[in-house]
């Protein structure tokens, strides 16, 4: 009789060693499912911020290149407007030339007359 309970301990020790692996297992398998969902979700995260990040570089490219050509456009203005007020400056000079050439000459011809 005590052989036969030490028997019983003996396998319900083992029953319930086994069935503690068991669950140690199971719940080792779980935690690595987890790991290794973690993970996947960790890479989602980084590939959606680097796709982020290369979409605002290339916005701000677009208005880099947007603020550089406005600024061409302004120079060239710029420019074009300097050089027309150049061009009516010395067509102006030509004509208070001319005019005074002429009023020289009518002041000439009516020294002459006199």
């Amino acid at each position: 009789k005590r052989r036969e309970e030490e028997e019983n301990q003996r396998v319900a020790k083992e029953g319930e060693a086994r069935k503690t692996e068991e669950e140690e297992g199971e719940r080792s398998a779980a935690e690595a499912e987890e790991d290794k969902r973690r993970e996947e979700e960790e890479k989602q995260r980084l590939a959606a911020e680097e796709l982020a990040r290369n979409i605002q570089d290339e916005e701000d490219d677009r208005q880099r290149s947007a603020a550089e050509a406005e600024e061409a456009k302004r120079r060239e203005e710029e420019e074009n407007q300097r050089v027309a007020k150049e061009g009516e400056a010395r067509k102006t000079e030509e004509e208070e030339g001319e005019r005074s050439a002429a009023e020289a000459e009518e002041d000439k011809r009516r020294e002459e007359e006199e």
